[in-house]
Protein backbone atom coordinates (compact mmCIF):
# COMPACT_ATOMS: atom_id res chain seq x y z
CA UNK A 1 0.00 0.00 0.00
CA UNK A 2 1.20 3.45 -0.81
CA UNK A 3 1.77 6.02 1.92
CA UNK A 4 -0.41 8.50 0.06
CA UNK A 5 -3.50 6.38 0.83
CA UNK A 6 -3.73 7.24 4.50
CA UNK A 7 -6.90 6.68 6.49
CA UNK A 8 -7.71 10.40 6.50
CA UNK A 9 -7.47 10.69 2.71
CA UNK A 10 -9.54 7.55 2.07
CA UNK A 11 -12.15 8.72 4.62
CA UNK A 12 -12.46 12.15 3.01
CA UNK A 13 -12.71 10.74 -0.52
CA UNK A 14 -15.38 8.25 0.62
CA UNK A 15 -17.45 11.10 2.13
CA UNK A 16 -17.03 13.56 -0.76
CA UNK A 17 -17.76 11.34 -3.76
CA UNK A 18 -21.14 9.78 -4.46
CA UNK A 19 -19.92 6.55 -6.05
CA UNK A 20 -17.08 4.09 -5.64
CA UNK A 21 -16.06 4.69 -9.26
CA UNK A 22 -15.67 8.45 -8.76
CA UNK A 23 -13.83 7.96 -5.48
CA UNK A 24 -11.48 5.37 -6.94
CA UNK A 25 -10.75 7.64 -9.90
CA UNK A 26 -9.83 10.44 -7.49
CA UNK A 27 -7.34 8.13 -5.76
CA UNK A 28 -6.17 6.66 -9.08
CA UNK A 29 -6.91 3.08 -8.04
CA UNK A 30 -9.42 0.49 -9.23
CA UNK A 31 -12.88 0.50 -7.65
CA UNK A 32 -12.14 -2.86 -6.00
CA UNK A 33 -8.89 -1.51 -4.52
CA UNK A 34 -10.80 1.47 -3.15
CA UNK A 35 -13.36 -0.84 -1.53
CA UNK A 36 -10.52 -2.89 -0.01
CA UNK A 37 -8.91 0.26 1.41
CA UNK A 38 -12.23 1.27 2.95
CA UNK A 39 -12.71 -2.19 4.46
CA UNK A 40 -9.16 -2.18 5.80
CA UNK A 41 -9.67 1.17 7.53
CA UNK A 42 -13.28 0.48 8.59
CA UNK A 43 -14.73 3.25 6.41
CA UNK A 44 -18.17 3.08 4.80
CA UNK A 45 -17.95 3.22 1.00
CA UNK A 46 -20.24 5.52 -1.01
CA UNK A 47 -22.01 2.39 -2.30
CA UNK A 48 -22.52 1.12 1.24
CA UNK A 49 -23.79 4.53 2.36
CA UNK A 50 -26.40 4.56 -0.44
CA UNK A 51 -27.60 1.07 0.47
CA UNK A 52 -27.81 1.93 4.19
CA UNK A 53 -29.73 5.16 3.58
CA UNK A 54 -32.10 3.40 1.18
CA UNK A 55 -32.78 0.63 3.71
CA UNK A 56 -33.36 3.19 6.47
CA UNK A 57 -35.85 5.06 4.29
CA UNK A 58 -37.87 1.88 3.70
CA UNK A 59 -37.85 0.78 7.35
CA UNK A 60 -41.01 1.75 9.28
CA UNK A 61 -40.49 4.28 12.03
CA UNK A 62 -40.92 3.28 15.65
CA UNK A 63 -42.45 5.72 18.14
CA UNK A 64 -42.71 4.74 21.77
CA UNK A 65 -42.61 1.03 21.03
CA UNK A 66 -45.60 1.20 18.68
CA UNK A 67 -45.54 1.26 14.92
CA UNK A 68 -46.62 4.57 13.45
CA UNK A 69 -49.96 4.42 11.61
CA UNK A 70 -49.49 5.85 8.07
CA UNK A 71 -53.23 6.57 7.85
CA UNK A 72 -53.70 8.18 11.24
CA UNK A 73 -57.31 9.11 11.80
CA UNK A 74 -58.66 6.37 9.55
CA UNK A 75 -60.37 3.38 11.14
CA UNK A 76 -58.28 0.21 11.07
CA UNK A 77 -59.89 -2.81 9.48
CA UNK A 78 -59.74 -6.27 10.99
CA UNK A 79 -57.26 -8.69 9.42
CA UNK A 80 -58.73 -11.02 6.81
Amino acid sequence: MSKRHTREIVDRVARVYSSNLDASTALRVTPRSFARLCNQYGIETPYGRKRRLSAEALRPRQTGGQEEDPCSGWPRTAPL
